[in-house]
């Protein structure tokens, strides 16, 4: 077996260093699928996975071809009786191996799997090589090419990436799930108390509480220590409620929802002295839809990406939408421009903190000033010159001053 050269070895070292500065693994796919072409010269390069059973198959594959749907059923069909598939169920190898280990070219060109599959593909050879380690050992990279065979070059260098491909895939589905116990916890719901005297007011609320108060319940406090209109006549409520002058009534939390947020106020205790405790907890609301305005994405964009957040695979997506699979990648692939991601995961996780955020405020109400404009609810504010200007028919000079057009 002949060594691999020094421009090899080379090669394959400066893969594997930028292999390891991929973080998602969407992306790291897509990382293998275009520049595993330039270390083994091939046709094409796909990342196949195979369910438990052989009852299913998902592939993606670098360059595209127009039919892969077809070709994903047409390997789907082929899954029991594929040479390479067999051997690695029957004997547990993971080391590199090519078709023409197992047939010789004519025996390929007489077989189901020639005519439905890689004919259309073009393929007359094939070099798979499963993850290493024992990871995920149904998650295959194939190599397909229009010559016969592979060299034994091309075997050895995959064999050289192999131990690692699976540890930059271990690497990054760490990284994901961290990142997903992350965004579980920013989930979880904040929680404020606050202290409220006999006369009805705030005894030193906390920057959140004021925040919170100006802000969902829309209206802006004289002081720190004035409860919003609403909280008030709630808080009445409440307090005759639990002194049993209102006959028939349950104690009941004050609720709204806004921009994407439920903050939920509650009376823990009221005292004969009339003093109050109130709890007041902020939540995502999960049924809050994203605002076109709200995102870069167009209104299609923003469809395929409510999909995909229900877990549709791209042909489900393109059967919900009236589409193509083709149309929906193609979307895909703006989407992950747009927000300047590299996955699925991470456009959901965009998603997501953007829904839970909403346009929620910075800053506590002292911050910004009680009587600025920024700390007045969004339809008072003033519009920007720039802003205005355009539809005004104007335009602006580069100082700032304003002439008529």
């Amino acid at each position: 077996m002949a060594e691999l050269s020094r421009r090899d070895l080379e090669a394959i070292e400066g893969f594997v260093r930028d292999l390891y500065r991929v973080h998602r693994e969407q992306a790291l796919i897509g990382f293998l699928l275009r520049m595993l072409a330039e270390l083994v010269p091939c046709r094409q390069v796909s990342w196949n996975h195979v369910a438990p059973g052989l009852q299913r198959a998902e592939v993606m594959a670098w360059p595209e071809q127009p039919e892969d749907e077809r070709y994903e059923e047409a390997l789907r069909l082929h899954l029991a009786d594929h040479p390479l598939i067999a051997h690695q169920r029957a004997t547990g190898e993971s080391r590199p191996i090519k078709l023409s280990d197992f047939v010789s070219q004519r025996k390929l060109h007489d077989s189901g799997l020639y005519a439905d599959l890689y004919r259309g593909l073009r393929y007359e050879d094939v070099l798979a090589a499963p993850l290493a380690m024992g990871f995920a050992p149904w998650a295959r990279l194939i190599l397909g090419n229009d010559r016969w065979p592979f060299r034994e070059r091309d075997r050895q260098v995959l064999a050289a990436l192999q131990p690692h491909l699976g540890q930059a895939l271990r690497q990054t589905r760490a990284l994901e799930r961290l990142a997903r116990r992350l965004e579980a916890q920013r989930s979880e719901p904040a929680v404020t108390r606050l202290e409220v005297d006999a006369r009805g007011l705030a005894t030193d609320p906390s920057a959140r509480a004021q925040r919170w108060l100006a802000w969902y319940f829309a209206e802006l406090p004289k002081t720190p220590a004035d409860l919003p209109d609403p909280v008030a006549i709630w808080l009445g409520r409440e307090r005759r409620a639990q002194a049993g002058e209102t006959i028939g009534r349950a104690s009941a939390p004050l609720m709204v929802r806004r921009r994407g947020r439920i903050p939920t106020l509650r009376l823990v205790s009221a005292g004969e002295d009339g003093t109050a405790q109130l709890v007041l907890e902020e939540a995502s609301d999960p049924d809050a839809p994203l605002r076109l305005a709200d995102t870069p994405l167009t209104r299609r964009e923003l469809e395929v990406l409510r999909e995909v957040e229900k877990g549709a695979r791209n042909r489900d997506i393109a059967a919900a939408l009236g589409t193509s699979p083709a149309t929906v990648k193609k979307h895909l692939e703006r989407i992950y421009e747009k927000l300047a991601v590299d996955s699925r995961t991470a456009a959901l996780a965009w998603l997501h903190e953007r829904r839970r955020r909403g346009t929620r405020p910075s800053g506590s109400i002292r911050e910004r000033g009680a009587h600025s404009p920024r700390a007045l609810p969004a339809p008072c504010r003033r519009a920007s010159t720039a802003r205005v200007a355009p539809v005004l028919g104007l335009r602006l000079r580069r100082r700032g001053a304003v002439r008529a057009r």
